[in-house]
């Protein structure tokens, strides 16, 4: 699907969504198969995804939920907010120019992943079990959780990093 003005709302997508926008929100729900969302200006509201979910904006926030693979989330200007399900051998990539981090992740079991989060400016919050860390300080976090299988690296200049530990389904993590 492709726009070059205007929202876009998609519902029950059997196989690979892919939407590139120039201006406009984007609003996905229950997506059969990996999904790529690309927006010059605009914000993505993603819910349920059974693949990899690529998202990149210049100017725009992401709120993504309900990932059953990896994701990659790129923003310029704006915040990302991401609940994941770390469990096998998954990549998660966040980065932000100028806006902040949340990162929620539910502890299912065999549950884990390498962190690797780093800001220039912000601050880096959370509430999760290290072990095996590397590195830590105000602008830089690097150990391991749960049994490290997957990969986190959340990177923004000039923004703050939250990472969540939910411990139920019903959370505000969404809909998993």
């Amino acid at each position: 699907m492709s726009t070059s003005s205007g929202d876009a709302e998609v519902r029950r997508v059997k196989g690979l969504l892919r939407v590139e926008t120039t201006s406009g929100n984007v609003r996905a729900y229950e997506v059969g198969g990996d999904a790529k969302v690309e927006l010059i200006t605009g914000d993505l509201d993603l819910k349920g995804c059974l693949g990899d979910v690529v998202f990149t904006t210049s100017s725009g926030s992401g709120r993504i939920v309900g990932v059953r693979g990896g994701v990659s989330a790129t923003s310029s200007s704006g915040d990302l907010d991401v609940a994941i399900l770390p469990v096998g051998e998954k990549e998660f990539y966040l980065s932000t120019s100028s806006g902040n981090v949340v990162l929620q992740f539910l502890p299912e079991q065999d549950y884990g992943f390498l962190l690797d989060v780093n800001t220039c400016t912000g601050a880096i919050r959370g509430d999760m079990e290290l072990t095996k860390l590397d590195q830590i300080s105000r602008r830089k976090l690097k150990g391991v959780v749960g049994n490290g299988k997957s990969r986190v690296v959340i990177e923004t200049a000039s923004g703050n990093v939250s990472i969540i530990e939910r411990t139920s389904k019903s959370s505000r993590c969404g809909v998993f």
